[in-house]
């Protein structure tokens, strides 16, 4: 198992006629062992009828306290056993690798001459959107619904380990663009 990694992702919805659009992005520092532990900051974009609003998110998971930064003030929660349980499994970055590996399909391609292995997958994105940030899911379901279309790249080392993905989705009147980079890992 990974000891740990930095993840950075990067997601825009954008297609508006007068350019509006919503984009989050988000660097994230994740210990899976010896103990699990996030530390992720992220800042969400939103331009509006000309209006840029910015706000700046903070979520920090040490055992089972988990505490937030809303862009004004902290608060301070217990996980329940359950939901440490997901967020630590889910946040081992294999996860990922085998979800586009999985996904009907898909294609590979690789090794390369540095080991790393390239998989394709078109799929839904309804399958994807968990793998999103909430706030700006819930704005490109108004106009890209699970059953959109979505394509999805992704290259992993020996280790099945992520280097790096994207992925793209487009409708009529919008588009969702997005790419996560995996580093550091250890």
């Amino acid at each position: 198992m990974p000891r740990g990694y930095t993840q950075v992702t990067d997601v825009k919805l954008s297609g508006a006629a007068n350019g509006d659009y919503r984009q989050a992005t988000e660097t994230a520092r994740v210990t899976l062992v010896p103990a699990f532990r996030m530390d992720a900051i992220g800042t969400r974009r939103t331009m509006a009828g000309g209006k840029l609003t910015t706000l700046t998110q903070r979520v920090v998971i040490s055992g089972r306290s988990m505490r937030t930064f809303d862009g004004s003030s902290w608060t301070s929660t217990t996980l329940d056993a359950a939901t440490y349980e997901r967020l630590r499994t889910g946040s081992d970055p294999r996860v990922l690798t085998h979800l586009v590996r999985s996904a009907p399909g898909g294609t590979r391609s690789g090794p390369d001459r540095f080991g790393s292995v390239r998989y394709t997958a078109g799929t839904q994105l309804g399958l994807v959107y968990g793998l999103l940030p909430a706030d700006l899911v819930a704005e490109a379901r108004k106009v890209l619904p699970d059953g959109t279309n979505v394509s999805v790249s992704l290259w992993a080392d020996a280790g099945h380990r992520p280097s790096f993905a994207t992925l793209g989705a487009s409708a009529p009147a919008a588009a969702l663009n997005g790419s996560m980079t995996f580093r550091d890992h250890r």
